[in-house]
C-alpha cells in the first residue's frame, strides 16, 4: 500500500511527457532503514465483542433503549450533552 501511494505521488507530480518514474521493489524497506522514527505497525483484529457491537440490529436496540430511558426520565434534548472518550463538551443554548 505504501509503495502504491508513493507511485501515485510520483505520477501526480510528474510534468514531463515521458512516463513517470516508479519506486523500486526495495524502496519501502530502505526508506524505513534510513528513517528509524517510522516503523511498521501491523493491523490487529477486532475482538468478537467489539465486532458484534457494530451490527445494525445491536445499534438499533441501543438507540431504542436510549430513547426509552430519555422518555422515562423526562430528559429533553436540551438537557443532553456531547461527550466521548476524548472529553466532555457542554453547549450552552444562547436563545
Amino acid at each position: 500500500m505504501v509503495s502504491s501511494c508513493a507511485n501515485a505521488i510520483l505520477t501526480y507530480g510528474h510534468t514531463g511527457s515521458d512516463t513517470a518514474p516508479l519506486i523500486g521493489d526495495h524502496w519501502a524497506p530502505n526508506f524505513l532503514n534510513h528513517h528509524p522514527e517510522y516503523h511498521v505497525r501491523k493491523q490487529q483484529t477486532i475482538d468478537s465483542d467489539r465486532k458484534n457491537i457494530h451490527q445494525p440490529a445491536n445499534i438499533c436496540i441501543w438507540f431504542d433503549t436510549y430513547k426509552t430511558g430519555c422518555e422515562e426520565h423526562d430528559i429533553k434534548p436540551g438537557d443532553q450533552y456531547n461527550f466521548d472518550k476524548t472529553g466532555f463538551h457542554i453547549d450552552v443554548d444562547r436563545n
